[in-house]
């Protein structure tokens, strides 16, 4: 699988704790949905814009630690722009 593999080698040092927290990663993003449909049902008017959805170091410029510039822009979307708060 291409993207299991593109995952090791982007992952590093850092793929096995992923993988070790996945149950806890998938178990946070069911309460950002949660929080997501409450506040829909509660009439909340989300805003709504572009979102660039693929964060990672190789996605960013950074200048003295902060970040400059996003690149890669392929991935994004039209969505609720709280997605990017819980991503």
């Amino acid at each position: 699988n291409p993207a299991a593999r593109l995952f090791w080698e982007l992952g590093g040092q850092h793929a096995h704790a992923i993988v070790a927290r996945f149950d806890q990663i998938i178990a946070g993003r069911q309460m950002a949905e949660r929080f997501t449909q409450q506040l829909v049902s509660a009439g909340r008017r989300l805003a709504w814009g572009p979102i660039h959805d693929d964060y990672h170091l190789h996605n960013m410029l950074l200048e003295s630690g902060r970040v400059t510039a996003l690149l890669d822009w392929d991935g994004a979307h039209p969505d609720w722009l709280m997605i990017e708060a819980v991503k």
